[in-house]
């Protein structure tokens, strides 16, 4: 198999790492612990796009407050469609970043930085450089843990189910979508 073919036929991964990072955002309530970072917190911020993967196919661009957590976001999901893009929000050692990642790449777009703690234009430089690295150092040890858990096909079931658990609508989801009145 040569590069190109390696790469469409593991293209689907970074899809599945975001949808990983959604569920393991929500039910740890955005916590997350690395050994080499300790706890922080990760949240999808005011901005989600899905898609189902196809060419010119069907895309849902979602925003607003937490869109990650509407009814549209899941439903989408249920119905096969993958993030291909979501806000991130990251918040370390009283450091916050917020940025893009896109799941077809694994790229990382409109990053902000934390605020800098020094004045001097060459710590600058280096300062963001750290934070750059720091926030890279972080997304590479979750995708880490996540390619641990879907190599292991015992623990991928496990986390499979407990996702499709999590995409079942609650009884309180049943109700908004039943008093939600149609047009005539």
């Amino acid at each position: 198999m040569d590069l190109v073919d390696l790469i469409k036929a593991t293209d689907f991964l970074g899809r599945e790492f975001l949808v990983w990072l959604w569920f393991r955002s929500e039910k740890n309530e955005g916590l997350f612990t690395l050994e080499e970072h300790g706890t922080f917190e990760l949240y999808f911020d005011d901005q989600l796009s899905l898609s189902d993967g196809e060419l010119g196919g069907e895309q849902h661009i979602l925003s607003g407050q937490e869109p990650a957590r509407t009814i549209e976001a899941k439903l989408a999901l249920r119905r096969g469609k993958y993030p291909i893009k979501a806000k991130l929000r990251v918040v370390k050692d009283q450091k916050e970043w917020i940025f893009l990642l896109n799941g077809d790449h694994l790229r990382v777009h409109s990053a902000k930085l934390p605020a800098l703690l020094t004045n001097e234009e060459d710590d600058q430089f280096h300062e963001r450089i750290s934070l750059i690295e720091e926030l890279e150092s972080v997304i590479a040890g979750l995708y880490a843990q996540f390619v641990q858990q879907r190599v292991d096909a015992g623990k991928w079931e496990e986390v499979t189910s407990a996702i499709h658990a999590w995409l079942m609508p609650s009884d309180a989801d049943r109700r908004r979508v039943a008093s939600v009145e149609l047009p005539a």
